[in-house]
């Protein structure tokens, strides 16, 4: 039987996991789709009213946390030497990622949520920019700008569509080479 890596059985935890299957123990925080307790989905921001804030649980913040801390890794695609943690398909940074977009591209935080737990993007695409049209096509429509946090520079990225003040969803761009 081939060996598998650490990496690929964390990503199949995560895959497993997201589509309800009871997946093998792991050191990932549990990947739950309802976001955190505090949020029902039956809140709603009034029409000019600041959103109310979420309280995220200790699995989102630890996750928020790892990804900062993978964050400041250059990694291949950042200029650095080839880190397997944060440049391998699999690896540790796009596993976290992942994690996180599926927790806050709920529709039920808010941009300044989002930033807080996750640090300022890495850039906020807008209509007109060519790449904001070609990642979001119509799954936001909605949506006035989209918060790119990278996994691998702007060959694949992790990015949250927002109306301004409230993310609406959550998707991925990859270069597809």
């Amino acid at each position: 039987m081939p060996r598998t890596s650490r990496s690929a059985c964390v990503a199949l935890a995560f895959v497993l996991q997201a589509c309800g299957r009871e997946a093998p123990p792991t050191q990932v925080p549990t990947v739950r789709s309802e976001g955190p307790p505090s949020v029902g989905a039956e809140r709603e921001p009034t029409r000019g009213a600041e959103p109310e804030a979420s309280a995220p649980d200790e699995d989102t913040r630890t996750l928020a946390a790892e990804y900062r801390a993978l964050r400041a890794i250059p990694g291949h695609f950042g200029g650095g030497e080839w880190n397997d943690a944060v440049d391998r398909a699999g690896g540790r940074k796009q596993v976290v990622l992942a994690a996180l977009g599926e927790r806050l591209g709920d529709g039920h935080w808010s941009r300044a949520e989002v930033e807080a737990l996750l640090g300022p993007p890495d850039d906020v695409l807008r209509p007109g920019d060519p790449l904001y049209a070609a990642a979001l096509r119509d799954d936001a429509p909605k949506a006035v700008e989209a918060l790119v946090y990278r996994w691998r520079g702007m060959h694949d990225f992790l990015y949250f569509a927002s109306d301004g003040r409230r993310v609406l969803s959550s998707g991925w761009w990859f270069a597809w080479e």
